[in-house]
């Protein structure tokens, strides 16, 4: 009766240790599978910010070729005014240096 035992003993260990090494072969894929998930996760988040970073570069810069532009527009705006009516420049500028000069020395 042992020796039907111990054969019994051997293949219970074998049994358990085919199960263990079946264990630790799925512990392995299921820790790939969820570092792989997490990985394309974190690209897919990584890549979100990217494309709304991108987005919002596209849009500041669009938005400072438009103030650019209106500034160029003022300032062409501007110097067309002085070359139409220089006299009307020429006073309006020395009115400005009176008013400033005149509130410069009013503290005195």
């Amino acid at each position: 009766m042992s020796q039907r035992k111990n054969p019994s003993e051997a293949e219970l260990n074998a049994t358990r240790e085919a199960l263990v090494a079946d264990l630790k072969r799925l512990t392995e894929e299921t820790q790939s599978v969820i570092q792989a998930s997490a990985e394309e996760h974190f690209f897919d988040k990584a890549q979100s910010l990217r494309n709304a970073l991108q987005n919002t570069l596209g849009n500041l810069s669009d938005g400072i070729h438009e103030g650019q532009e209106k500034i160029r527009q003022g300032v062409d705006t501007a110097e067309q005014r002085i070359r139409d009516q220089p006299l009307a420049t020429v006073g309006a500028a020395a009115l400005a240096g009176l008013v400033i000069g005149l509130l410069l020395n009013r503290g005195r």
